[in-house]
């Protein structure tokens, strides 16, 4: 980053409808693609932005693609798993890549998963996929507190049951780290939460990291991305307000930093 503003990036119509609750990855070094979501209803589309044409393009559509799945990209396109499906927006297990070529590969369907869930966080390591949390949505909803690693190579979840774990969340943030996979905040039993999580990937355990000084506040369905040795955060949700603040946090020092966008809010 080499300054603290944002540049809109000029577009060409046709474009997607507004949504929320899709995934938004790179797919290849020009191109980012766009996957479901909801607007009045589930969507089941794809859609592509060229870098460097600054333009959209509708990929198609696949009755598999939901809203509040996770996805992380890969050299053969994006892994996708979970959210609530387009026919009934009942939780699904699905599993699927969209491929470099736009095409959708269903891997699993409803196999032998965790339970259903969306709103969850998922990280990706070597050859394996690592999930926590989400929700079932239901009006007494339950909050999963559980780990999950998924082998790439054979498509077997197997369940990471450590001594200690964060409590039952979901719409909270994920990255790998090193050796490690991280979690921020989310919606709780109590409402939303500001903690830090690591999950060691060798040992399979959980610690909570201890941070001193200011911190951002408690928050759900923020952006978390990992450049060198900081951990960034921008914006999420409190209460009925959408956040507009910019948080780095330095794994040297073990500190919050507010970069920009102090008490910056919108009412959603």
């Amino acid at each position: 980053f080499t300054s603290s503003l944002w540049t809109a990036l000029p577009h060409h119509t046709p474009q997607p409808s507004p949504r929320r609750g899709h995934v938004l990855k790179r797919l290849t070094p020009t191109e980012l693609v766009l996957i479901g979501g909801w607007y009045k209803a589930v969507l089941t589309d794809i859609w592509t932005y060229n870098i460097t044409a600054a333009a959209w393009k509708h990929e198609g559509s696949h009755p598999i693609i939901s809203e509040g799945s996770c996805a992380l990209p890969t050299n053969d396109g994006v892994y996708v798993y979970g959210g609530k499906n387009s026919t009934s927006r009942e939780l699904s297990s699905a599993f699927y890549l969209v491929h470099t070529n736009k095409s959708v590969e269903v891997l699993q369907d409803n196999l032998a998963t965790p339970p259903p869930r969306s709103n969850h966080a998922a990280v990706l390591r070597e050859d394996r996929m690592y999930i926590f949390g989400g929700t079932d949505g239901q009006p007494c909803p339950t909050l999963f507190a559980d780990t999950w690693m998924l082998n790439l190579e054979t498509y077997v979840w197997r369940p990471l049951d450590g001594r200690v774990q964060p409590l039952g969340r979901y719409g909270h943030g994920a990255v790998s780290a090193y050796s490690s996979m991280l979690i921020f905040g989310g919606i709780g039993f109590r409402g939303q939460m500001s903690d830090l999580w690591e999950f060691h990937y060798v040992d399979e355990e959980w610690v909570e990291i201890k941070v001193t000084g200011s911190k951002p506040e408690a928050r759900s369905f923020m952006g978390l991305v990992i450049v060198k040795n900081t951990l960034y955060m921008y914006g999420g949700e409190v209460d009925s307000s959408i956040l507009m603040d910019l948080w780095a946090f330095s794994f040297e020092t073990i500190t919050w930093s507010r970069i920009s966008g102090a008490n910056s809010r919108k009412r959603g």
